[in-house]
């Protein structure tokens, strides 16, 4: 379940900020229309998908130490981010944010969770449940 939930953040990121809509042929007509066509914005993001993927940030960010504190030796969750970041389209604000609620993720749990009980168990799999709920409403409502 936790690489399927990994592979939902990769797959929106592909899908919501990189690719271009499904159906789509880029020829040159359709270049030029791209071209001419505004750059996603923090504003427009923010109106639309980002608060959603700030969260997801800040989930994969828990996940990543809760899931490295029990055990888990890979670092999924983090790669996760870095393919959002990496395909955030180079604007570096919207970087800067994503960023830093993953960050903020990591560090909140790492502030009161030093070893792996129950309850950091638990916050896993809750934090598992809402970051595939939120990545498949996301790919539902942007993904085309």
């Amino acid at each position: 379940m936790i690489r399927r939930s990994t592979l939902l953040a990769g797959f929106l990121a592909a899908i919501v900020l990189a690719a271009p809509a499904a159906g789509q042929d880029e020829t040159e007509a359709d270049a030029e229309d791209t071209a001419s066509q505004p750059a996603v914005t923090v504003e427009s993001a923010e109106s639309t998908y980002l608060p959603d993927l700030l969260r997801l940030a800040e989930i994969s960010g828990s996940m990543q130490y809760l899931r490295t504190l029990c055990g888990e030796a890979d670092d999924n969750w983090r790669q996760a981010v870095g393919t959002i970041i990496a395909n955030s389209g180079g604007n570096e604000a919207i970087e800067r944010r994503l960023t830093a609620a993953y960050n903020r993720g990591y560090r909140r749990y790492a502030s009161y969770h030093r070893t792996c009980t129950p309850a950091s168990v638990s916050a896993a799999e809750r934090f598992r449940i809402e970051g595939s709920l939120l990545s498949k409403s996301l790919v539902d409502r942007f993904g085309n």
